[in-house]
């Protein structure tokens, strides 16, 4: 390695930093470490942050919360963490603390209520065939639950990721992807084609003023590209990089 061209990449030294790595692996970072300040202080930041999230201040519960948890407890129900019978190691128990009081941050800020554009909007039901990214035609159905009172035309909006898509939509941008059309039946019908380089997409629908939109609760609607019947590692990240901006 040579110091100020190749610097070791970031998990790496995450690996380093936690004593996972092979000896050989070690000793060479080792040496790199020695003459590069830059990566040294990046594996103190590391080694540091179990500290610093153990030391932080957590909310505390309420009475009649904290009397539900213990009366679930006693009748031996897991109620989130940790599993029964799971084992935890010392080193990432505030780790493991961290990732729950986020997963349940989320999980609150989506079910909250909210107030939308109208006081009519109501969550319709979208649906893609094939409902996963392909190279292919995506048909699109709509059906409108009521807040756009029978337009005549809506708009598909979409949020596109590549793989190269960065965490909480710093560059990624929203964009009208295609027309639905009410049919005689009531239902909206479009075709849609998603860019080859595309991995995951988020839709909504809107009118086309832009003045009602329907975004499934504030969940919006979801694609993600498949191999072997399951969502690609590239789609999964690019998921996780638009919660993170929601």
């Amino acid at each position: 390695m040579s110091v100020g061209i190749f610097h070791p990449r970031s998990a790496e030294l995450e690996r380093y930093a936690d004593a996972a790595l092979p000896r050989a692996t070690s000793a060479r970072l080792r040496q790199h470490l020695a003459e590069c300040e830059e990566c040294r202080a990046h594996v103190a930041f590391l080694r540091s942050l179990p500290a610093r999230v153990a030391s932080l201040e957590g909310p505390e519960a309420n009475d009649a919360l904290r009397a539900r948890i213990e009366k679930r407890l006693a009748s031996k129900e897991v109620v989130i963490l940790p599993a029964e019978g799971a084992v935890v190691s010392p080193r990432r128990a505030p780790w493991l603390a961290a990732a729950a009081v986020f997963l349940i941050a989320v999980v609150t800020w989506l079910a909250w209520p909210a107030s939308d554009l109208t006081a009519r909007a109501t969550t319709g039901d979208l649906r893609f065939s094939p409902d996963r990214i392909v190279s292919g035609p995506i048909e699109v159905r709509y059906h409108d639950a009521g807040l756009f009172a029978g337009a005549p035309r809506l708009t598909l909006r979409a949020r596109y990721r590549t793989i190269n898509g960065d965490a909480y939509n710093f560059s990624t941008t929203q964009q009208s992807v295609a027309t639905l059309t009410r049919e005689k039946d009531g239902e909206y019908r479009a075709t849609l084609r998603v860019p080859d380089s595309v991995v995951y997409a988020a839709f909504a629908v809107e009118s086309p003023d832009g003045r009602r939109v329907d975004h499934n609760g504030r969940k919006l609607w979801r694609l993600l590209t498949y191999r072997d019947g399951r969502p690609t590692s590239e789609a999964l990240w690019q998921y996780s990089s638009d919660l993170m901006g929601e």
